[in-house]
């Protein structure tokens, strides 16, 4: 069985022993970590884990967006919120319900550029 797997979820000073399944006489490997559609789910860690991962995307994502608008000269305002709306907004969101809104009220936002620093590019 190569896609399914067990993850047991517990605390982290949890110490339970993983059950013993098998699907058609062939065993379930149970993991630690898994990921699923780019999301990592852990069996001691909470959801909201995701959200660094998302930060780090998101980041790049902008990072990159502002280049290339820089590259481009596109200094429009509105053309610029379009394109985060686009290109940058899918990778901040992506998952976010295994991950949680507590997470996007947290630190997430403090980790990338805001749509206002991608309008700011420099001007040449």
């Amino acid at each position: 069985m190569k896609k399914t797997n067990l993850v047991v979820y517990t605390t982290p000073r949890g110490k339970v022993s993983a059950p013993q399944l098998s699907y058609m006489s062939a065993p379930i490997e149970v993991l630690d970590t898994f990921r699923y559609l780019g999301v990592d789910l852990h069996s001691t860690a909470q959801f909201a884990v995701s959200s660094a991962d998302r930060a780090a995307s998101a980041q790049r994502a902008a990072l990159a967006l502002h280049n290339r608008c820089r590259d481009l000269r596109l200094h429009d305002p509105t053309m610029n919120m379009h394109l985060f709306d686009a290109l940058v907004r899918p990778v901040i969101l992506y998952g976010v319900e295994t991950w949680g809104p507590g997470a996007l009220l947290g630190s997430l936002f403090h980790r990338f550029p805001s749509p206002k620093s991608i309008m700011d590019t420099e001007r040449s």
